[in-house]
């Protein structure tokens, strides 16, 4: 909702507040119709059994489903550097079978002369045409996915997720251009003791140590210094008077 009410009060950008949503929206009615074809390959199951009617349209919403939020999870996933393993052939299945039954639709349909531009297509192109109609029947499953990769690197940046380090601190405001050179700096300041591994970067010369001179203490007259007369010298006593 604070989307649309900033849409209104014509705060920002239109396009900007509401990107977000009209791709989730636009996501989400592809995997609805990757749902339909799933649906569709199952018609011939039914068999007019109401049980398997329905049972075969919860399998068809769970296969939508698994798209589009195993592919948001697979990205999220990668952009935050974690392992993908455990999602990924789960991911590899739904999209298959989806690829799958959309081909098959495309199949059923161009074979039934329902595709009215590949009956009227001159003579020598209706088989790149039959072509083509199967690859672009076919490959509408995989565009929730590729629309995921955008749709999470919008969720990232609005929730905080991207590291400050990989913005450059030109673009920010003082504010944070400061607490960024702060968090970049974490774990290069010298303990009271030293820093023990210094940062190459950081390192400076340090000057030799200065030798301290010591004043030398004049030597008196009469071979004495400091009053103290020399070995084998006898001072003769003073003359009473």
């Amino acid at each position: 909702m604070s989307v649309f009410r900033g849409i209104v009060r014509g705060r920002g950008n239109w396009v900007r507040e509401s990107e977000h949503i009209v791709l989730r929206l636009v996501s989400l009615a592809f995997s609805i119709g990757s749902a339909y074809a799933v649906r569709w390959f199952f018609e011939p199951l039914d068999a007019g059994d109401a049980i398997h009617y329905a049972l075969f349209w919860v399998v068809a919403a769970g296969f939508g489903l698994l798209g589009f939020y195993l592919s948001r999870s697979l990205t999220h996933r990668m952009m935050s550097k974690e392992p993908i393993w455990a999602y990924a052939p789960i991911f590899l299945l739904v999209e298959f079978f989806e690829i799958l039954c959309n081909y098959a639709k495309a199949v059923s349909a161009v074979a039934g002369g329902n595709v009215s531009w590949v009956i009227h297509a001159p003579a020598g192109q209706q088989v790149v045409m039959i072509f083509l109609t199967y690859i672009g029947w076919s490959i509408l499953p995989l565009v929730s996915p590729a629309m995921a990769v955008a749709d999470m690197d919008m969720t990232r940046r609005r929730n905080g997720e991207t590291t400050l380090s990989h913005r450059p601190q030109a673009a920010l405001p003082p504010v944070q251009r400061s607490q960024a050179t702060q968090v970049q700096g974490q774990g290069q300041q010298p303990s009271k003791w030293g820093n023990p591994n210094p940062s190459p970067q950081v390192a400076t010369k340090q000057a030799p140590p200065q030798q301290v001179q010591r004043p030398v203490q004049p030597q008196q007259q009469g071979g004495t210094a400091n009053n103290v007369p020399l070995p084998g010298i006898v001072r003769p006593a003073p003359v009473s008077s």
